[in-house]
């Protein structure tokens, strides 16, 4: 139902391609503000952040604030290194926009959705709407009609609980509550086409945003983060944009083989997958263009038989270590050669069926 369709600024991070985020030599410390209320979306998320900044090694210092205006007052404030769980339908109303400086991911983008409960339906007038505190009531009486009283609410939970139990005749909500709302059999949801897209973001400050962004983006890929969306209807993407001239999946048949891969000794493409044999270091690589400065999501399957694999685009890149596969990483050009080269290490056996470079988009289009 998300149909990523925003179209985003790039900023930098630098995520070694072999390296998953480990813990800290020395614990770094870190502030993470609670915007949210128990029952919200943004409580739990920061609660699993918080989490997994101590997993990786930080030592965190939790600010449960439970509103968001105070917690964007005290975000603004800190001169510790801090991040807070936010999203663009904030912006405006918090006076603190998205930008290069405290942009740290796009965790999931999802339409908002207009709830009405049965027992309204065929009424027109007098008509009572749940929406969140940072909404931008002007903009909500613009869509839905002057004929409407809006009645602000702590939070998502709050909302749905409002409208089951038959306080509010509407509610404008996120996708997971709508679609819990759906399940109650009380009334109907339907995303809207003309209320902006709900992104949700985390932003820092005081921070080294190429580290907090490569610890961030490896906690949205543990299996509770996940868990936790496909629960809430989420069902969580990070949002990515096909890069132009990127590496084709090797699956996809070529006229001939060779006319966008250059093949080392010991390297077949062959019944859709790119075959190693070889008998010392040789390489499989696609020239790019890609930009430095600029940050991919890298993901390759296969099998290594024996022997090993690295990962380099010709200046270095993997030169500490081999990768395991499935590979599924980020790396930001360090403006190096422009090509993505996958080496064998040594003599080594096994094959490829899929590589994959899309740009990583990680600064949203404020609305």
């Amino acid at each position: 139902m998300k149909n990523i369709l925003i179209a985003f600024g790039i900023v930098v991070t630098v995520v070694l391609l072999f390296v998953a985020v480990s813990k800290a030599e020395t614990p770094k410390r870190i502030t993470i503000i609670n915007s949210g209320k128990a029952g919200g979306s943004f409580n739990a998320r920061t609660q699993m952040y918080k989490d997994g900044l101590i997993a990786a090694g930080y030592e965190v210092k939790f600010e449960n604030i439970g509103k968001i205006s105070q917690a964007v007052k005290m975000f603004k404030a800190s001169a510790e290194p801090t991040i807070m769980v936010y999203a663009n339908n904030q912006v405006y109303k918090q006076d603190l926009f998205h930008t290069e400086n405290n942009f740290i991911i796009a965790e999931y983008q999802q339409p908002l959705y207009v709830c009405r409960t049965n027992a309204s339906k065929g009424k027109v007038t007098a008509l009572t709407v749940a929406h969140g505190k940072g909404y931008d009531s002007k903009l909500l009486t613009k869509i839905l009609g002057k004929n409407i009283t809006l009645v602000p609410y702590k939070n998502s939970g709050a909302m749905l609980k409002g409208i089951l139990g038959g306080d509010v005749d509407m509610m404008v909500n996120n996708q997971g509550k709508s679609f819990k709302y759906i399940a109650s059999g009380k009334g109907s949801c339907r995303p809207s086409e003309v209320l902006p897209m709900m992104v949700a973001t985390v932003i820092g400050t005081n921070v080294n945003l190429r580290e907090i962004r490569k610890v961030i983006f490896n906690i949205t890929m543990d299996i509770q983060f996940v868990e936790y969306h496909t629960s809430n209807g989420t069902n969580l993407t990070i949002i990515s944009r096909n890069l132009i001239g990127s590496i084709d999946n090797i699956s996809v048949k070529q006229v001939d083989p060779n006319d966008r891969w250059s093949l080392g000794t010991g390297w077949t493409i062959s019944d859709g997958k790119a075959n190693f044999n070889t008998t010392g270091n040789s390489t499989i690589d696609q020239d790019l263009s890609i930009t430095p400065g600029t940050t991919y999501r890298i993901q390759i399957t296969g099998e290594i038989t024996s022997g090993g694999l690295k990962l380099s685009n010709g200046s270095g890149l993997g030169n500490d270590g081999s990768i395991g596969l499935p590979l599924d990483t980020l790396y930001t050009h360090d403006g190096g050669s422009n090509d993505i080269q996958i080496r064998t290490l040594g003599a080594s056996v096994g094959y490829l069926d899929t590589v994959s470079v899309t740009e990583y988009a990680i600064q949203p289009q404020d609305v």
